[in-house]
């Protein structure tokens, strides 16, 4: 079944609830404001602390997720599960999804900045087993190509991904770091982060208005005929990204 989100949409449900009365506040004294921190305190919580909001009684994850989210169908998704991991799944596949469609307006180019960049602190690189220090999706690529297998095979293995942690933990790249995590070939794994850099770069690229017909309406909601005058051709839809 094909899942149609509005751009706008996409970003209601993405965005930092901002009234502390609608965060959610963890048992274990953390505050969450997004899906993202929720996908996030998911994958670090105790299971202690995890089965104090949810069990055959009650769901507070999916309670906050419908009325303070306002994301219905993925709360009740959630309501249907009572362990971490699989909930977890559920949470990161929609933000998945809706980081896709968001991003496929002018806001692109401010995520596709963000993702490319480098990462800034220490704390938040990418150090290897043999000793490389990784700051960028570029430089990961890289060093996919040329790590010796014993070297990957610690980082990805049966009971971990590090690289796919790096990305959804760091980069924040969701939709990158979904489509690497069963992965446990080096080869395929570095094709699949060529192909997100073109993505990225092709977003990046990307005027920020004009560039879809929803942006041109909006631009003659505005009043602003100049900035319409564009070429039409120039306004289809972008094609879909090849299947693996």
């Amino acid at each position: 079944m094909v899942i149609v989100i509005s751009p706008r949409t996409a970003r209601r449900y993405l965005r930092d609830i901002r009234d502390p009365h609608m965060q959610f506040h963890t048992v274990d004294g953390k505050t969450l404001k997004n899906l993202i921190e929720l996908t996030m305190y998911l994958r670090a919580c105790e299971l202690e602390s995890f089965h104090h909001h949810v069990s055959r009684e009650h769901n507070h994850f999916s309670n906050w997720v419908e009325h303070s989210v306002l994301d219905k169908d993925l709360a009740h998704e959630m309501s249907l599960v009572l362990d971490k991991n699989p909930m977890r799944i559920i949470v990161m596949r929609r933000v998945n999804i809706l980081v896709h469609h968001a991003t496929r307006t002018p806001r692109g180019r401010e995520f596709a900045r963000m993702v490319l960049e480098d990462a800034q602190l220490p704390e938040e690189h990418f150090v290897s087993n043999d000793g490389r220090t990784i700051r960028n999706l570029w430089e990961l690529k890289e060093f996919l190509e040329t790590v010796p297998d014993n070297v990957f095979i610690y980082h990805v293995n049966y009971a971990k991904n590090d690289i796919y942690e790096w990305i959804a933990d760091v980069l924040m790249d969701l939709e990158l770091a979904s489509r690497i995590f069963a992965l446990s070939e080096r080869e395929e794994m570095a094709w699949h982060i060529m192909e997100r850099l073109s993505q990225l770069e092709a977003f990046q690229a990307h005027k920020p208005r004009g560039h879809d017909l929803e942006s041109y309406i909006e631009m003659i909601r505005e009043g602003r005929p100049a900035a319409c005058a564009i070429d039409l051709a120039s306004m289809r839809t972008s094609p879909k990204a090849r299947s693996a």
